[in-house]
């Protein structure tokens, strides 16, 4: 009867937490430096934009926008299946998630940088970017402070904003290659540009939420 009712028991935590969506898998690690959850596959694919990054900026810097173009390519693929293989393996981490934002950050940040020295890349545009960059960075910031890595973690507005602006620069520069202009490609920047800024206030907005709540646990 006891050996029935623990069985019970536990199957009804199980289905709660499944519920709630909080399921062991699906946990992140509270230890952000355990080596367990550094070292994995999903982390290795994620660090390849933050070594890719200075390569772009140099190749950009010294003319070469045909390299520059394919190195920023392959590393923005990484991208699209780190979390993937990550939720894949069951490798998902607190480190992960913070290593994430800190790649995509690195590598638009110094391509941008890079081309607004380099040649005629829109101000405004660059701007824009590099402003959401620095508030991913503060956010990040205040996850490491607050042992608090749900804001590390990308809402749909994120993930669409991540993704256009590394497709509108990537495209950007191969027109440049290509000496190809079009009137669709500023068009791109600019929703490109309203993404960016939607994705910013909500980033913002969490961030305050993350505050408040900080503080009254304290």
């Amino acid at each position: 009867m006891v050996i029935y009712m623990k069985r019970v028991v536990r199957k009804t935590s199980i289905k709660t937490e499944k519920a709630s969506g909080k399921t062991s898998s699906k946990k992140l690690s509270k230890n952000l430096f355990e080596w367990s959850s550094i070292l994995t596959l999903p982390n290795f694919i994620t660090s390849l934009r933050i070594i890719a990054a200075p390569f772009v900026m140099y190749m950009i810097l010294n003319g070469r926008y045909a390299a520059a173009f394919i190195i920023l390519l392959l590393a923005a693929i990484t991208d699209s299946f780190d979390g993937k293989v990550a939720r894949l393996l069951k490798q998902q981490s607190a480190f992960g998630a913070i290593l994430d934002p800190i790649a995509d950050v690195t590598l638009t940040t110094c391509t941008v940088i890079a081309l607004l020295i380099q040649f005629q890349f829109p101000l405004w545009f660059g701007i824009i970017i590099l402003s959401r960059e620095a508030i991913i960075i503060l956010g990040g910031l205040m996850c490491l402070f607050a042992k608090e890595y749900n804001l590390a973690k990308a809402d749909i507005f994120g993930k669409l904003s991540r993704f256009f602006q590394l497709a509108t620069i990537i495209i950007y520069i191969l027109a440049y290659v290509l000496s190809y202009s079009a009137l669709w490609i500023y068009i791109l920047m600019y929703f490109t540009a309203i993404l960016t800024l939607i994705s910013a206030v909500i980033y913002l907005s969490r961030a305050f939420e993350l505050i408040a709540g900080w503080k009254k646990k304290k």
